[in-house]
């Protein structure tokens, strides 16, 4: 099982009712004779261990006491294997290299393998010793192999049949140059793989003698696929969603797995097909990457395997590993912070101050403190965010978190709204599939005295005139992204200035008409021309436009055409300043916005990192934020272009220093209607009086 330390640490260890679980498993699989054997090694261990023979109480020890043990062993090793010590210090193997592991990853290469795991999550700061670790385990693998005698007939396959070690990164270059080539120093330092006639080339390493490989491979590559995958390294994990091919990241679809969890399970997979045996395996998969963030795969995978006894686990922070005389005696204090809690520098009074009690409350809300060598200080004090994942090792939430009241994005989901087509993604070559039904409806209108027509009208606030904001791209290897909302309302909200004054504004109450993500034909590109005809489409069936905008990619030709249809337009960039996100993080957080549930929306809105070197929003790796871009730029026209422009207010943090946090619209934020101003301090019914929602 995987356990939490207090400073957020996680390490592996096996219980004695894992082990009984596992030894009963194995147990099950063995034939009649095998289950003799079994017991006739007890018996001998422990006639030793009555014997009580000096220097023979470790179970190794023992167990290498018994001659049935050894005659077992002999059956299947042409030589008794070196024990973990011998083979990573003697420079017959791999001493050259080895010599300066430092001791607390030489302890867990042998727990590794002595506790009979099957996969390792080794993550942790940066500079800690990661890679290296996995290079010897992967070694270590590939010596064992060479000593069986057969190792094709040990684990059941064709006479024959190669065994194969992987080295996975995420191109074949980075696969060659850095998993494969540091596994290939080691080999070529050794003397032991050398005379038993290891043939070692630039991207594969064979063992003629009996088949036995370790081959480069690039993470999105075939080539490991139908092989007998014994075992290897996946390097990186979480860097893996790009692809040298195509030079860019592929945006993850709501609901699809992570490229990085997709090439796990079908590693592990092959390795069960190959050589499982009542669920137990021979080989070893070590994933190695400083983790990103709490979403990232290699933390997701540390949680995911908390209940599971094959998986080992490690990450340390680079003064946890090597020597202390690298570091300063004088250490200081760390808070790392939570979604809300911003991560901060503790003076020991600070620290002290706060009491084993508030700890302990801080720590049960996800926080964390870290005791770090003077050192590093001023790399805290330049960048923590960085600092905290690259030299503490410690996962956080998104860099810096855009929208830290989370619960905010489900609240302003409307349950009676659904999303008015029939695919959540547009590929502009094919009609766009609206069902008109869900936005329109046809009504009888007196035209002149006497005489009614029937038009086509929104279902919603049909006077409300619509604002679009297009997010164009070109379509190659990125999407579009469309908005169209309308005003519902004027309501008042108070809201306090950093010097605590307490102003009246006027404030929209916003609805979503169409969320909308826009891709290109395979091969092709997106039709501008058909985005426009999109919101043609809405104008035939009744919608009056107000506004329409676009980002500045392409969007002259564009915003001419929409003037020439009396709409009002222009260029706004969600990009180049905050405000277009923060007037929406303020109507989240105020309630005044309301849509459906459209996935790509959710999950656009949940990764938003705000960006301190850009000053700007952005999408983490392998992300995107096109239909939040469309979203954040007909909320900024909605609330700038239909009334007076008001200052956006910014609070400060509870903490000094500390920087703008959200807590200032929980603690200053009011709502004036028909009764008296009501703070929201905390999530609650959604405010139905008049005046609030219409329509």
């Amino acid at each position: 099982m995987i356990v939490a330390t207090r400073d957020g640490r996680h390490r592996s260890k096996i219980t004695r009712k894992e082990r009984l679980d596992r030894f009963l498993k194995k147990w099950e699989t063995l034939s009649e004779e095998e289950k003799i054997s079994v017991k006739g090694v007890i018996e001998e261990i422990q006639q030793v261990s009555q014997g009580g023979e000096v220097g023979y109480e470790d179970l190794k020890e023992m167990m290498g006491m018994s001659p049935l043990y050894n005659t077992l062993t002999d059956s299947h090793y042409v030589d008794k294997l070196a024990d973990m010590d011998t083979f990573v210090k003697d420079d017959y193997y791999l001493g050259a290299v080895g010599r300066d592991l430092y001791p607390k990853w030489l302890a867990d290469l042998k727990e590794f393998f002595e506790g009979e795991y099957n996969e390792a999550v080794i993550s942790g700061s940066i500079g800690s010793g990661k890679t290296t670790w996995c290079e010897m385990s992967l070694l270590r693998m590939f010596y064992e192999l060479t000593m069986l005698r057969d190792p094709q007939s040990t684990f059941g396959l064709m006479p024959g049949s190669e065994i194969v070690l992987v080295c996975f990164n995420r191109d074949d270059t980075l696969a060659r140059e850095v998993t494969y080539g540091g596994v290939k120093a080691k080999l070529e330092q050794s003397p032991y793989f050398g005379d038993i006639g290891c043939k070692i080339g630039t991207s594969v390493t064979v063992y003629p003698r009996k088949n036995i490989k370790i081959i480069a491979v690039s993470a999105r590559s075939a080539k490991a696929l139908g092989r007998n995958v014994f075992g290897g390294i996946i390097d990186e994990t979480d860097f893996l969603e790009g692809s040298s091919i195509s030079g860019k990241e592929r945006v993850i679809s709501p609901g699809e797995k992570p490229f990085a969890e997709r090439l796990h399970s079908s590693i592990i997979r092959r390795m069960k097909s190959r050589y499982d045996r009542a669920g137990i395996l021979p080989g070893k998969l070590m994933l190695s990457s400083s983790a990103k963030n709490v979403d990232s795969f290699t933390n997701n995978r540390i949680q995911e395997a908390r209940n599971e006894p094959g998986v080992f686990c490690r990450d340390y922070a680079i003064y946890d590993v090597k020597p202390a005389k690298n570091f300063s005696e004088k250490r200081f204090w760390v808070l790392v912070g939570n979604e809300r809690i911003t991560h901060r520098i503790l003076s020991d009074a600070e620290y002290d101050a706060m009491g084993e009690a508030g700890r302990a409350n801080l720590e049960s809300q996800g926080c964390k403190f870290l005791h770090v060598p003077e050192n590093f200080r001023a790399d805290f004090e330049r960048n923590i965010e960085d600092s905290v994942r690259d030299i503490g090792g410690i996962v956080t939430v998104s860099l810096s978190p855009y929208i830290q009241m989370r619960e905010k994005i489900y609240e302003a989901i409307d349950p009676n709204m659904v999303h008015p087509m029939r695919e959540e993604v547009w590929v502009t070559n094919k009609p766009p599939p609206i069902i008109w039904s869900k936005l329109c409806h046809k009504v009888k209108k007196r035209v002149e005295f006497g005489r009614y027509e029937e038009i086509l009208e929104p279902i919603r606030h049909p006077e409300s005139p619509r604002h679009v904001h297009i997010d164009l791209a070109l379509g190659k290897n990125d999407s579009a992204g469309l908005c169209i909302s309308h005003m519902v309302d004027n309501i008042d909200v108070e809201r306090r200035s950093e010097d605590n004054m307490v102003t009246v504004e006027s404030a929209p109450l916003i609805e979503v008409d169409l969320l909308l993500r826009i891709e290109a034909p395979p091969g092709g590109e997106i039709d501008i021309g058909a985005v426009r005809g999109l919101v043609y489409h809405f104008i035939d069936h009744g919608f009056p436009f107000g506004y329409a905008s676009m980002d500045r990619w392409q969007s002259f030709e564009s915003l001419q055409k929409f003037r020439q249809q009396g709409i009002s337009s222009d260029i706004v960039s969600v990009d180049k300043t905050y405000e277009p996100y923060d007037l929406l993080k303020l109507a989240l957080y105020e309630g005044r916005i309301s849509y459906y549930k459209y996935p790509w929306l959710i999950k656009e809105l949940e990764k938003l990192e705000r960006d301190l070197k850009k000053g700007q929003v952005d999408h983490p790796q392998g992300g995107s934020k096109d239909v939040s871009d469309s979203l954040a730029g007909t909320v900024f026209t909605l609330s700038t272009n239909m009334q007076a422009r008001t200052s956006v207010l910014v609070g400060i943090s509870e903490f000094e220093g500390a920087g703008v946090d959200d807590e200032w619209v929980r603690r200053t934020m009011h709502r004036k209607g028909e009764q008296a101003p009501k703070e929201v301090s905390k999530p609650g019914p959604v405010d139905t009086s008049p005046g609030f929602i219409t329509g």
